[in-house]
């Protein structure tokens, strides 16, 4: 028998912050530090959506008509707002909020975009937090 070659990527653990690898087809994840289940699919905002969290490993995306009320998104490969999102919102890759977005909440990320007519209501801290 041969073998197939599977492609992998690493994702880290929005928990505990263990770097794992998987299969590019994964959807999701247990972490072998800490047993946690994780999220690696992107999750995409296109209505009002409320509740406590919104994490994964993938990017969080609030469309132009989209609502997210909660008290946290994380997304470790970024977050784009071109909607309305009332949480704090805390991603290792770039924030991104559109011309017509709107973030009511504290802002932790790697970097950030904020384009002509955005709104951002909280404190934003940008950089690597381990510096």
């Amino acid at each position: 028998m041969f073998q197939q070659k599977s492609e992998q990527r690493i994702a880290e653990c929005y928990h505990c912050g263990h770097r794992i690898a998987m299969s590019m087809a994964a959807r999701s994840v247990t972490c072998p530090r800490c047993y946690r289940g994780l999220v690696l699919d992107d999750l995409i905002v296109r209505d009002s959506v409320s509740g406590a969290k919104l994490i994964t490993c993938g990017r969080v995306v609030v469309e132009r008509k989209g609502r997210a009320v909660t008290r946290h998104i994380n997304a470790r490969d970024g977050v784009e707002i071109e909607g309305e999102v009332e949480a704090q919102v805390s991603s290792g890759g770039v924030v991104h909020v559109g011309s017509r977005g709107c973030v009511r909440g504290d802002i932790a990320a790697a970097s950030l975009v904020a384009d002509t007519g955005a709104v951002i209501d909280g404190f934003c801290r940008i950089g690597n937090p381990q510096a």
